[in-house]
């Protein structure tokens, strides 16, 4: 049990009514982050990180805060990078920015004047120009490699050369951006074999760009349903990433940290032999048993990951 001391484990925010709340309960049970998912528009509601986390650092000391993930094509660079440096300031220096480039939702890219087919060639801008100002430097457009007019970002994050930048996606082109730009690869509804083998490829990337080894870390970020009856854990957690994706997703189980407790303890065990460094655990449950789960998982599977 010991190799699971350096196991890190998030737990997701279900919406902005209760995120402070249960951000607070997090932080007593010993979650090592909390995080919070965005969608401009989805299947069903979805709250902004920005402003839930930053409503969460008033209201927590320790825990650390990710977005997980904001969907960089949806913003002018600048801007988000503006809003991550002021939540790294507010919450002092917690904060991790998990990334995405979407896509599941072609709507919500219309709706920000945003063509959906150029969402990969603006991840790999943005990217580009949040390095450049979390650092302090003028940045260039990743687009034309023009200055963008001189400008500097003020006040700097707390961190410094910004929050540590989660790169989360399981296709080829997540891991190398992962590799060039991140500090950690998260993909998500991935086997533990998935997992290793899409690591091996990240570190083949870092070490041909010539970056120290060990620069890129792994999470994943799992679904969640702990109950002492197996069966109905297992089939609300299907029932309820189903729902989230508007899809039937079959054979579903060894994606899922789903069952009794001992068995989730071994499932997050799996993942962290794996190579994930950091498992995010988001609810698979309907939002009144909250509470509950949240308190089978702090007093009957964390203990056990200690």
């Amino acid at each position: 049990m010991s190799a699971l001391a350096s196991v890190r484990i998030g737990i997701g925010l279900r919406d902005g009514v209760t995120a402070v709340r249960d951000a607070a309960a997090a932080e007593r049970y010993g979650f090592d982050s909390v995080f919070c998912g965005e969608h401009l528009f989805f299947h069903g509601p979805v709250s902004n990180p920005f402003i839930i986390l930053s409503a969460v650092a008033g209201a927590t000391r320790s825990v650390r805060l990710l977005t997980a993930v904001t969907l960089v094509p949806l913003y002018p660079p600048a801007l988000l990078a503006k809003l991550a440096a002021t939540l790294d300031v507010v919450s002092g220096g917690r904060l991790d920015l998990g990334v995405g480039v979407g896509g599941e939702f072609a709507a919500e890219f219309a709706a920000a004047g945003v063509l959906r087919e150029d969402r990969g060639t603006l991840m790999d801008r943005g990217l580009s120009v949040l390095g450049e100002l979390f650092c302090g430097n003028p940045a260039r457009d990743g687009a034309t490699g023009e200055y963008l007019d001189g400008v500097v970002l003020d006040p700097l994050p707390v961190q410094a050369g910004g929050p540590p930048v989660w790169v989360a996606g399981r296709s080829a082109r997540a891991r190398a951006r992962a590799a060039r730009w991140g500090q950690v690869w998260m993909p998500y509804l991935v086997s533990p074999d998935q997992l290793a083998s899409g690591l091996e490829d990240v570190r083949r990337h870092v070490a041909d760009l010539g970056r120290a080894e060990g620069s890129v870390t792994g999470a994943v970020h799992a679904f969640v349903f702990v109950d002492w009856d197996a069966r109905k854990a297992n089939e609300s957690a299907r029932r309820w990433v189903s729902r989230t994706y508007d899809r039937d997703i079959e054979t579903m189980d060894r994606f899922l940290v789903a069952g009794t407790p001992d068995t989730c303890t071994a499932r997050v065990a799996e993942l962290h032999e794996a190579g994930a460094a950091s498992v995010n655990l988001s609810l698979a449950c309907a939002p009144d048993e909250t509470e509950r789960v949240m308190r089978l998982l702090g007093e009957d599977v964390l203990p056990g990951l200690r």
